[in-house]
């Protein structure tokens, strides 16, 4: 007697493997047809396994790319996502870990995204980024590697302290209050007092 078998799913968009012991699981009418798996197809126990793992490695990559194709993603953020749509952790990780050695995730690439959205829409200095980027569990080598290549260019770090001292120029007019708003996001007074002085100017 066979340990499993496929039958036809609650939807006409799934088929359902169900096993002897009362276990199951579903599969793509789409992926069953690349799968060449057909309703009636009788498994062992062995193949209800392997075959099992290979539908959710193969689902759980589809979901994770579908993902990564929006924007990038950390490999912390992606495998949170993952496992909040069901998969068991070994299936994440195996995935993470493919798609991390075809470069299809990369939290250096990640790093450098978080890195010009912040600085481009509520600009803050090194240790602010630096924080933001442990809170997201960023990589702590591929984080210091973006913040580095960011800092590589001065001009950078100069429009990032005059876009925040125009934010602030708004609301205030007082240089000591600006120096010390800016010094809380990060920013060292050096740098705040040389871009003011090139604005007065």
């Amino acid at each position: 007697m066979a340990y499993a078998v496929i039958v036809r799913g609650a939807s006409r968009l799934n088929y359902t493997v169900e096993a002897s012991d009362g276990s199951s699981f579903c599969i793509p009418v789409s992926l069953c047809r690349s799968l060449d798996l057909h309703k009636g197809d009788q498994l062992t126990e062995e193949e209800y396994i392997h075959l099992k793992r290979k539908v959710f490695l193969i689902l759980s990559r589809k979901k994770a790319v579908e993902l990564l194709a929006r924007r990038e993603h950390g490999e912390y953020e992606l495998q949170i996502k993952l496992l909040e749509k069901g998969f068991d952790r070994q299936i994440v990780e195996e995935t993470l870990s493919s798609l991390k050695e075809e470069n299809l995730q990369s939290d250096f690439r990640f790093a450098e995204s978080l890195i010009r959205s912040r600085q481009r829409n509520n600009p803050e200095g090194v240790p602010l980024l630096r924080l933001r980027l442990r809170a997201k569990r960023v990589d702590s080598k591929a984080a210091e590697s973006a913040i580095a290549k960011w800092m590589e260019t001065d001009d950078n770090r100069y429009q990032a302290v005059k876009k925040a001292i125009e934010r602030y120029l708004r609301r205030h007019k007082d240089s000591g209050r600006i120096v010390e708003a800016l010094q809380k996001k990060g920013f060292t007074r050096t740098e705040v007092l040389e871009v003011l002085e090139d604005l007065k100017q």
